[in-house]
């Protein structure tokens, strides 16, 4: 689970920080959106010793991987893509948080202010768009 969200929470943030850089011309977005997901990063590997993430990952065997098990509804515009992705991340948080929880509950803080930065940033990002 932890391997799993913290991919779809980093994803997530490459999509929105990309927008914010590449699309909107925001540097402060966009960098505000980097240090989220370096963050993440971060906090995830405090989660696991170097490598054993990776060691358990069964990308083969995962259910996500079969055709229609996620929405594949092609975003309208850019601003429901960015809000697609920025949702993304945010529940991908909320479960780091909650299985974060298990190890560290100084972890789970973290986790519950990155989610909460990101609200800030989707609204941010919303506006801008």
């Amino acid at each position: 689970m932890v391997d799993a969200n913290a991919n779809r929470a980093r994803e997530g943030l490459r999509v929105a920080e990309d927008v914010a850089r590449l699309v909107l011309n925001d540097e402060t977005i966009a960098s505000e959106l980097r240090s989220l997901r370096h963050r993440l990063t971060r906090l995830c590997a405090s989660l696991a010793p170097e490598g054993s993430l990776l060691a358990e990952r069964d990308s083969s065997g995962d259910l996500g991987r079969k055709v229609g098990f996620d929405s594949n509804e092609r975003p309208e515009n850019i601003q429901a893509l960015v809000r697609r992705n920025m949702r993304r991340s945010e529940e991908a948080c909320r479960v780091l948080e909650e299985t974060s929880s298990l190890a560290d509950s100084n972890l789970r803080g973290q986790f519950k202010e990155v989610r909460y930065s990101l609200y800030d940033l989707e609204k941010a990002l919303s506006e801008r768009l």
